[in-house]
């Protein structure tokens, strides 16, 4: 089975088994203020005993009382590298928690917090390539692109073996518009771990960037051949298809799926991206219709009423798209649904004062 880079934010959440995990408190530790007494105090056994405590709380989502031993032990510890990377992870999964919650500028706080524990880590230790990728991450995380290629250009030079650090180096210049460097680092991946999957998708992606669509096609076709059943691959297949002038056999390509893929929300935007291409909005409205159909009292059946409302408002279909808001209201007021339902009437308005 074909090796994959994952994202970040699901990385931490799995990686370190906190899927379920709370929130911490407000007693967040600042990385910048901490002192703490000579580390000669602690002896080698003792720290490891309260770190592992740590990680066994971090594996339970207890990360109230991880947090509780973190903050004794950076008091009397000023140079354990493994205790700061720690804080790092704590900081990390209550920015994944509030980017899961929609809360995008907490997260990128989270975030920034949780690079400062790295950059404290690695004063400590600064040739580790394990612990400038990881920096890496969390700097590319918090927005931060430029330190963020530092740490992964670091992890090159440290671990020249690892096809990581040059995959996610080649993300950021492809993020920035520099595919000719993005393809010099994929070829260094591909060297490395040719089943990569997620390298030829990413090759693509330059490919796509530099005009080469024949070239672009090919790396994505040749990234499913590695790994045909992720959902992610497939999305990106039928987003190069709908960009390079097929988006009819795209939209084959994520129709064809079962329905509790479909209703993953990157492969429902791209759907109904690809229906919209082709001039097709009351189809694109059905889609979120039958997702709304499978849970229409989940916590995201608002959501795909709303874009029902506002896909059959795009076709002039007036009644269909009051009936969708409604049904979208019926799980509460929100002011996505007062603004589309301002640019719904705005727009029936209109059409009828010219009738």
């Amino acid at each position: 089975m074909a090796r994959r880079f994952p994202q970040l934010t699901r990385f931490t959440l799995v990686a370190i088994g906190l899927a379920g995990a709370i929130a911490c408190d407000s007693s967040d530790q600042d990385p910048d203020t901490t002192t703490a007494a000579p580390s000669t105090i602690v002896p080698e056994a003792e720290r490891t005993r309260s770190l592992e405590a740590v990680q066994v709380y971090l594996d339970q989502g207890d990360l109230a009382s991880a947090e509780a031993i973190l903050s004794r032990f950076v008091e009397k510890v000023a140079d354990d590298a493994r205790a700061f990377e720690l804080y790092g992870v704590l900081r990390l999964t209550d920015a994944a928690m509030a980017r899961a919650n929609g809360q995008e500028q907490v997260a990128r706080e989270r975030f920034t917090e949780a690079y400062t524990w790295y950059e404290r880590a690695l004063a400590i230790r600064p040739d580790d390539g394990r612990l400038h990728q990881s920096a890496g991450e969390v700097a590319d995380a918090a927005g931060d692109l430029e330190n963020a290629l530092a740490h992964y250009e670091r992890a090159m030079e440290l671990d020249p073996e690892n096809a990581k650090p040059p995959f996610f180096a080649a993300q950021v210049h492809l993020r920035t518009g520099d595919p000719d460097r993005a393809i010099e680092l994929l070829e260094t991946v591909l060297e490395l771990d040719p089943s990569q999957a997620y390298a030829h998708a990413s090759m693509a992606v330059a490919a796509y960037q530099r005009g080469d669509n024949a070239a672009a096609l090919e790396s994505i076709r040749t990234a499913r051949e590695i790994d045909p059943a992720d959902v992610g691959l497939r999305v990106q297949m039928a987003r190069l298809l709908r960009q390079t002038g097929s988006p009819r056999d795209g939209l084959e390509l994520l129709l064809g799926l079962p329905l509790a893929e479909q209703a993953q929300l990157f492969v429902l935007e791209e759907i109904e991206i690809g229906y919209l291409a082709i001039n097709r909005p009351a189809d694109a409205a059905k889609v979120w219709q039958a997702i709304h159909a499978v849970d229409p009292s989940g916590r995201r059946a608002w959501f795909a009423a709303v874009r029902a409302a506002t896909l059959h408002g795009r076709d002039g279909n007036e009644a269909a798209a009051k009936l969708w808001l409604g049904i979208a209201e019926q799980q509460g007021r929100r002011p996505e649904i007062d603004a589309a339902r301002s640019q719904i009437e705005s727009l029936f308005s209109g059409r009828n004062n010219d009738g």
